[in-house]
């Protein structure tokens, strides 16, 4: 009994405990990833940012400098919502990322 129990020490101390972890923290960092990649839309915040931006850039502008004022709001506009689109998909990204990661780590 005591052999085997040695065994079962010298085994086990073959193993760092941070092993599992380390597994269990690179597992989760890629399923969250991969969950953000499939149901975060980053690009399509840009280009709904983008249109949104240059229909109130368009509007602003026309009621500030008609025709050309429109058409420079539009640019102005379609520029700055695009990165707002950006930032807010980013964001977005980031909380499904997290939220995942969380889950993952707990079921682990």
């Amino acid at each position: 009994m005591k052999m085997l129990m040695t065994i079962v020490i010298v085994a086990a101390s073959a193993f760092p405990a941070g092993h599992a972890l380390a597994f269990s923290e690179t597992y989760c960092q890629q399923h969250a990833s991969a969950y953000a990649n499939s149901h975060a839309h980053v690009g399509g915040s840009a280009v709904a940012g983008a249109a949104i931006g240059a229909v109130e850039g368009a509007v602003i502008g026309d009621l500030v400098g008609g025709k050309k004022g429109a058409r420079t709001g539009a640019e102005i506009g379609g520029g700055g919502g695009a990165v707002a689109g950006v930032a807010h998909g980013s964001a977005a990204w980031q909380k499904l990322y997290d939220e995942a990661y969380a889950t993952c780590i707990k079921e682990n």
